[in-house]
Formats: structure tokens, sequence, C-alpha cells
């Protein structure tokens, strides 16, 4: 089940637009360049394999064309009847007409070869339009997101991890570079460490408050067992709590008692 809940990815969604924005701003050059070298070689393997599929599309064109002139002088001849020659010249057009369609496609993917450079441009100035990244809206996630991808979760629990792709328009999942941190994050980590800290010393107090409260138990038990006001229940149950303690003490001292005489056995 690949499951999220959507305050989760929506906020991955803002940090990512956040992050690379800002990136854009302040590393600019840097940004056209990696943006270039990450599509290039995608772009490379893409453009061969459409110049291959080109080919093969041009020589069945041909082939197509060879065959058709072969059909008229057949029927010509009157060695192919006309209704042969009608279904095989339906079947050759409705080919070719296919591999129209397709070598037109083919011929544009390997026209748009370089124009990484207009789709980065576009993607700087749709990044320059907006002046607050603050709050992840309708319109930037319209503009800035073309799709994203949620893979299936892995471990149980407060362990489990869940992959999400986010690919932005005219870049894809561009990743900005590791080593950068960007001032949102680093006022992020403030505020989760500043929250750690609250949280650790609400604990603190907590357990202060806990162990004030057992010691003023205790000292209060201890005035009511002196004044002999103790429930037989009570007693019975503190008489139970010593035995226990008497026990462990016992224990306690067999087995120090063993380690320190392995320990003379060794040492002689």
């Amino acid at each position: 089940m690949h499951y999220i809940p959507t305050k989760n990815v929506e906020k991955l969604i803002l940090s990512a637009i956040q992050r690379i924005s800002w990136y854009v701003r302040e590393h600019e050059t840097d940004f056209i360049q990696k943006v270039r070298e990450a599509s290039s070689v995608q772009q490379e393997e893409t453009v061969k394999d459409s110049k291959r599929q080109l080919i093969q599309a041009k020589k069945r064109f041909a082939e197509l064309d060879t065959l058709v002139k072969k059909l008229y002088e057949s029927n010509a001849t009157g060695k192919l009847s006309d209704r042969h020659f009608e279904r095989l010249m339906g079947e050759y057009d409705a080919e070719q007409s296919a591999l129209e369609i397709t070598m037109t496609e083919l011929q544009g993917k390997i026209d748009t070869w370089g124009e990484d450079s207009l789709k980065t441009d576009r993607f700087i100035e749709l990044v320059k339009r907006y002046t607050d990244f603050s709050e992840l809206t309708t319109p930037m996630l319209n503009d800035f997101i073309e799709r994203v991808t949620v893979y299936e979760g892995e471990g149980r629990g407060a362990s489990r991890r869940v992959r999400v792709d986010i690919h932005l328009n005219f870049i894809g999942a561009f990743e900005v570079p590791a080593d950068i941190i960007t001032p949102m994050e680093v006022k992020e980590q403030r505020l989760m460490g500043e929250e750690q800290a609250a949280k650790e010393r609400r604990l603190k107090e907590s357990e202060q408050a806990k162990y004030e409260q057992r010691k003023a138990g205790k000292r209060e038990f201890t005035a009511r067992k002196k004044a002999g006001l103790l429930m037989p229940e009570e007693l019975e149950a503190d008489e139970q709590h010593r035995a226990k303690r008497r026990e462990w003490q016992r224990e306690w001292r067999d087995k120090r008692k063993a380690a320190e005489t392995a320990q003379a056995v060794i040492s002689k």
C-alpha cells in the first residue's frame, strides 16, 4: 500500500520548491550547468533511439512505395485481381499513414535536441515570478509540479520509510547538491532543535515532579506507619516489598562473592 499523509506530501513539495528556488536565485549559473548535465545523458539516449526508429520507419516507408508500384504493375498486367489490389492498397496506405505520423513525432523529438536552455530559462523565470515561498498554494503547485511519485513503503511503525520523487515542470527530478544548506533549512533545523530541547525540558520537569511526588508519598507512608495508622493490607504489602528487597540484596551479595572468588582463582 503506497500511503503517506497528504500533509506530509505537501510539506515535502514545499520544501523541494523552497530549496530549488533558493538555489536558482543564489547559484543561477551552477543551476543551469547542472540541469544541462543531468538531462544531456537522458536526451542523448532518447535522440539515439529516435534516430534509430526514424531510419527504420523511413526504410519501411520506401519499401511500401516499391510494393505499391509492383501492385499497380501486377494489376495492370492482369496478374492481380482488382479485389486483391484494393485490399492490399488499403493495407499499405494505412501503414504508410501511420508511419508518416510516427516519423513526424520522431523528427520532433530529434529537433528538440538542444532545447534545454529554453526549458531552464522558463524555470528560472518561474522562480523569479514568485516572491513568497512560505506557503504552498494551488497556483504554486500547478506552476512548479509536473508529477509526484510515491513508492511502496519499507519497514513498520516509526522506522517506516517511503520514497517520494518530485518532478518539477521544465527540469524534472532536479536535486540540489547535498552540501548546500539553505537559510530555510537552517531555520527549520534551529526550530527542530528548540522543539527537542523544550520536549526534553518538559520531560525532565515531569520526571522531577513524579520523583517529588514519590518522596512525599514515602514520607507520608512512614509517618502513618510510625503512628500505627496503616491498614492491614498496607502492612502486608509493605512486608512483601521488604521481603523482596531483602531477597534481591541477598542475591546481589552472592553474585558479588562468586565474582570475587573467581577473580581470586584467576589471580593465583
